[in-house]
């Protein structure tokens, strides 16, 4: 057998090994939502250097309700009072929740495959305020709620706060608040509490420009206590 022959001997029964073996491509990219790897029918797709992922084996295993509108290609999502709406081929979500509500840039639009929404990872992450991980060896997205933050309200936050505790009361519609937020400490029935005086306003349905005086709150540096002051007779009444 010449060296020519047992050249072509070997390359023959290289190809023959591959084609028996057949080639190993990568993974399919798994989904891991606080902790549980998700099922779904679909898999996550790598696009454009993005990872998407469909919206409504996400949103579901976090407990939300989702709704596809086929007449006008949108996405509804809800979950306690947060709401979502996802347009296909839009690169903005409408959001809205206690606290805000308006229009969300996302990194990428949300497009359809095989009659599945898909999304960008890093939007799900800012939609659905979680933390999101890609592990590039594991071929794994790892989803999870965000801890209940541990500490003290601060100045920048105090405002907001307390407009979420007013409306889980019922104390508040569904009007825009405006907040200022000041330090301050408050004698209350025999014991001094260190927080925020939290002055609150919302806008005039009559003129956009004015703003209307709601009231003067004091809310506590760990949020568990909110007084209404009575400017009339200048005391204070618990209502949180």
């Amino acid at each position: 057998m010449s060296k020519k022959q047992k050249k072509f001997k070997l390359i023959l029964l290289i190809l023959v090994a591959i084609l028996l073996t057949g080639f190993k491509g990568p993974s399919e990219v798994k989904i891991y939502v606080n902790g549980k790897l998700i099922k779904s029918d679909q898999p996550p797709i790598i696009k454009s250097s993005r990872t998407f992922v469909p919206v409504r084996v996400i949103a579901e295993n976090l407990g939300a309700k989702v709704e596809y509108h086929r007449e006008d290609l949108t996405v509804t999502i809800e979950k306690d009072h947060t709401s979502i709406r996802l347009a296909i081929g839009d690169d903005k979500a409408g959001f809205s929740d206690e606290i805000k509500a308006g229009q969300v840039p996302i990194d990428a639009p949300a497009f359809i495959r095989n009659n599945r929404t898909y999304l960008p990872l890093r939007a799900i992450s800012e939609l659905f305020d979680m933390n999101v991980n890609w592990d590039a060896k594991k071929r794994a997205v790892y989803i999870d709620e965000k801890p209940v933050p541990v500490g003290r309200l601060k100045v920048d936050n105090a405002g907001n706060e307390l407009i979420k505790k007013l409306k889980e009361k019922k104390v508040f519609d569904k009007d825009a608040y405006v907040a200022e937020a000041s330090d301050y400490e408050v004698e209350y029935r025999g014991s001094k509490e260190i927080g925020f005086w939290v002055t609150l306003r919302k806008d005039n349905p009559f003129d956009e420009n004015l703003a209307e005086l709601v009231g003067h709150y004091f809310i506590n540096e760990t949020g568990t206590m909110v007084l209404k002051y009575d400017v009339v007779n200048d005391t204070f009444e618990r209502i949180y």
